[in-house]
């Protein structure tokens, strides 16, 4: 028990201690919270003695939870593959405003996982010279750009908040997920639409 404890604590403290800043244009948090939870339990049930039937039950039911999980991914790469060819329209180092009006996914739960946010930051990591605003501000996040060199936009929770005199300006592009026709309708006025895909519409502003 006391190895355990120990291997636990360690963890714990790299979670703390270990994300570590990129200034200026960028942080990066080095360790992920849910990874070392599975490092965590690999390394409890590793220590925990056991007869030989209850280990195979254990390797089978870890076999299982690791395919399910792999399954998990597929289908939510079919699911954001809509994505992919507007992605591609975006010129490198463009401006680009993602806006998440419907959060629903079938294989996501909205409460906790929030579908969709992310999506500029997985893009960013691709093409780290297109430029995104703060989505979400939290030291686990991946990546986050200053407070200092972000853009203006609304909140990622209240995307009905974006106002094209105070956020429009800034940005070349703007892509939406599950605009309503009200909100297509506003955003024709004042940009060009370019590509549509599934519940994506990419919009690229007006000059």
């Amino acid at each position: 028990a006391r190895r355990w404890l120990i291997h636990a604590g360690l963890t714990l403290l790299a979670v703390l201690v270990l994300p570590f800043g990129k200034e200026p244009s960028w942080t990066f948090v080095n360790m992920r919270l849910s990874a070392h939870l599975y490092f965590v339990l690999a390394v409890l049930v590793a220590l925990i003695p056991m007869r030989s039937s209850h280990a195979i039950g254990v390797a089978g039911l870890a076999l299982a939870l690791t395919t399910g999980l792999v399954a998990t991914q597929v289908r939510l790469g079919r699911e954001l593959a809509p994505l992919g060819p507007l992605l591609k329209e975006i010129p490198e180092g463009a401006r680009v405003l993602p806006i998440v009006y419907t959060r629903n996914s079938d294989n996501l739960h909205r409460g906790i996982f929030d579908p969709w946010l992310h999506i500029a930051t997985y893009d960013w990591l691709r093409r780290p010279t297109t430029a995104f605003p703060n989505i979400l501000q939290s030291p686990l996040m991946p990546v986050s750009i200053p407070a200092d060199s972000a853009a203006p936009a609304p909140p990622p929770y209240r995307p009905t908040q974006f106002d094209w005199d105070a956020h429009g300006s800034h940005y070349d592009y703007f892509l939406l997920c599950g605009p309503s026709k009200a909100t297509l309708a506003q955003f024709s006025a004042r940009a060009d639409l370019l590509w549509v895909s599934g519940e994506w519409v990419l919009f690229g502003r007006r000059n």
